[in-house]
Formats: C-alpha cells, structure tokens, sequence
C-alpha cells in the first residue's frame, strides 16, 4: 500500500507557455482531433504473438461502448468513457490509433518515468509473457501535477483533461474521504489484486493538492478497498489542511 501527496502552486503561477515545446504529440503526429471519429470494434493484436484479442464485455466497467461497436465515436468521448467509466474497450481503441509507441514517446517527452506503458487492457498473452503496464505513485503524482499546472503537452490539452477528470463516475476513494465541498478531478483503476486512485483535490481558500493511493489486495478481499482508500484521503487531507500547513 503506497500513498503520496503533493501540494500545488496556483496555475496562475505557472508559465503556461512552457508545455509549448511538447506539442508535437500524438494528434498532431497522426493528425486526426478530438471529434474525429473512429470505428468502434472489438479486436486488437498482442504485442507477443499478433494473434487478435478481445475485451470481454463482462469484465469490462462501461456497456455504451460496447453497445457502438460497428458505429462511429469521436476521439473525445472514447476519451471521456477511458476516463469517466474506465472502459477498457475505450482504452483499446485510443491506443490503438495512436500506438504504443507513440505513446511512450510522449510520457518521455513530459519525464514522467513512474508510468511503464508496455500494452494494452486484456492482452491475455503478453500477462502470461510477463509483459504489464506498471505505475508508481511518483509517476501518476508527477502526471496530474503537470496536468493541473497546464504542463500536460499544452495548455488547452492540459485543461480538456482536467474537464473530463472533473467528471469522474467512481468516486467511492479519494472523493469519499473529503468533505463534501471539495472538488476532485481523479482517475482509478482496479483489478483483481489492486485498488488505486489519483486526484488532484480543490478545497475552498486552499491551494490543490495532488494525491495517489495504490494499494494491492489478496483477490479474496473485496469489500474493504474504497473504504481503505477513502480512509487514506481522510488522513491525507487532515495532513494537508492542519496547523502544520
């Protein structure tokens, strides 16, 4: 179980201007935008062998994605749904037109070496090959940071990000263990072993604060993740709000 914070400037602070130099980025490159449309389906190639594989619906967080495949959505909103509802279909087919590749370059690019990005959701093979996507709290602390602070590739990406952060569904973790004025733009994640969220928190005459809980469960336990991860918040929020700070 790993928990770090970090407390922020206010944007204004900031020299936004200083994201400038990482535009050359992935929609750019392949220039395609956020209301390009892309064919929704559900096949995709692993990285060990090529063969084709599926995110099955069952496993997956979000149904509407499922329910387009043969349709059109924009870039956007599989932005929106990867986000808001963790669809891992949604996942799939952004990374998939952007490429791994590619989107390793970027992390590069924006120094953010806690994030390994190896494949995409579900790639039963490259699991069994020991092939993963790996984070560190680090990592996802420097993401948000550079997010919130307008440094995420630019300016205007920076704060479509923040918007669809802001619209997060799940919001039993870091979001239950604040009070109900505070603001929380997070993403989580979670599988059968592992629990996680990441957020930046706004209170009310306070700078924001950026937080990420990882933790990792025995698959048994399941009804005590949100509720240990809403409990962390607590105790990271009193830190943050105390006579110390």
């Amino acid at each position: 179980m790993v928990a770090q914070c970090q407390p922020l400037v206010p944007r204004r602070q900031h020299d936004q201007g200083a994201g400038a130099a990482g535009r050359v980025e992935a929609i750019e490159q392949h220039r395609f935008a956020p209301f390009s449309r892309v064919h929704v389906r559900n096949r995709f190639l692993g990285v060990v062998d090529g063969k084709p594989y599926r995110v099955g619906p069952e496993r997956d967080a979000n149904a509407a994605v499922h329910a387009a495949i043969g349709r059109m959505l924009t870039v956007h909103q599989l932005a929106e749904h990867m986000i808001v509802t963790s669809s891992n279909l949604a996942t799939n087919l952004l990374l998939d037109l952007v490429g791994v590749e590619a989107a390793r370059a970027s992390l590069a690019r924006l120094h953010l070496g806690g994030i390994d990005l190896q494949r995409g959701v579900e790639d039963e093979a490259a699991w069994e090959a020991g092939i993963n996507n790996r984070v560190t709290a680090a990592g996802l602390c420097d993401a948000m940071r550079l997010i919130e602070e307008g440094r995420a590739i630019s300016p205007e990406a920076s704060q479509a990000m923040l918007d669809i952060l802001h619209e997060q569904q799940f919001r039993s973790g870091i979001p239950a263990g604040l009070p109900e004025d505070a603001r929380v733009a997070n993403k989580t994640g979670e599988i059968s072993t592992i629990a996680h969220d990441a957020g930046i928190v706004y209170l009310d005459g306070r700078d924001a604060y950026v937080v990420v809980i990882l933790t990792e469960w025995a698959p048994e336990v399941s009804g005590r993740r949100q509720e240990t991860i809403a409990r962390i918040s607590r105790a990271v929020y009193e830190y943050m709000t105390g006579p110390r700070r």
